[in-house]
């Protein structure tokens, strides 16, 4: 690949990537202000950010494992179907309907990754 630049495994870099966004968003918590939270909604408000750290973390992971598996074009072409089943999941599970632009823009993401797949075959 690039033999001028040692491989990094992608749990580290992972890692290193996962601490940098919790100290970035520590910091810009700073800047919020005061949260209003009741004593009786911390035990979820807990378990939601202990949930989310490792879903995060398992994504990164995912991620960069796929990143190394099956390369940075493959790996794109992937990621870039994510927005389609966002929305997707939004009209399933909380019954959202999309608007013309957002259905147009969810057609060409389809179309694009419908033509990025055929061609790099």
């Amino acid at each position: 690949r690039y033999p001028a630049r040692p491989a990094l495994h992608p749990i580290p870099f992972s890692l290193i990537t996962f601490i940098t966004v919790v100290c970035f968003s520590t910091a810009l918590l700073l800047f919020t202000g005061p949260v209003d939270i009741s004593a009786a909604a911390w035990p979820m408000v807990i378990l939601i950010s202990v949930l989310s750290v490792f879903l995060t973390l398992g994504a990164y992971l995912l991620n960069n494992y796929g990143l190394r598996l099956i390369g940075a074009t493959l790996t794109a072409l992937v990621s870039s179907g994510t927005p389609i089943l966002t929305a997707l999941f939004a009209w399933l599970a909380l019954q959202e309907m999309l608007q013309l632009p957002q259905m147009a823009g969810v057609v060409l993401t389809a179309l694009g990754i419908a033509a990025l797949s055929l061609k790099s075959r």
